[in-house]
């Protein structure tokens, strides 16, 4: 996380339940539409043979060591 977030931190645990719903759908919305696009390249990649697909395990693991 960046400093400028972890500056936010403490403001943020100040505000109410609503007010945090409604920032994080508020940040939610913010990244709606760049998910739709990729959902949409992803889809057009398995449609045309071109996604390059991994075992379920292989990827866990890796999350695994990069998020411990």
């Amino acid at each position: 996380m960046t400093e400028a977030a972890e500056k936010l931190k403490p403001a943020l645990a100040a505000l109410s339940d609503e007010d945090r719903a409604a920032l994080i759908n508020y940040l939610v919305e913010l990244n709606e539409e760049e998910w739709a696009r990729e959902l949409d390249r992803r889809a057009e990649a398995i449609a045309n043979g071109t996604a390059v697909f991994r075992p379920g395990d292989e990827v866990m693991c890796e999350m695994q060591e990069r998020f411990p």
